[in-house]
């Protein structure tokens, strides 16, 4: 997601976003958003690379097709 999307998403500025994505990246000592992914995998190896959304993604149609109209 770009800051401009994640802006809009919150209803806040570009430029807060703009701060907090510094600001974490100052914290994780990298200088970017791939850097931080990286410095996080290899924190945390044990993670894997791939995050499963299928749960969610079944319950989130069960709750949308269980509140639409006939």
């Amino acid at each position: 997601m770009t800051q401009k999307l994640i802006a809009f998403e919150f209803g806040i500025s570009i430029n807060t976003v703009g701060n907090l994505a510094a600001n974490a990246y100052k914290k994780l000592g990298v200088h970017g958003a791939a850097a931080a992914v990286h410095a996080h995998r290899d924190a945390h190896f044990y993670c894997g690379t791939r995050v499963d959304f299928g749960p969610i993604r079944e319950r989130l149609k069960a709750s949308r097709s269980a509140s639409s109209c006939p």
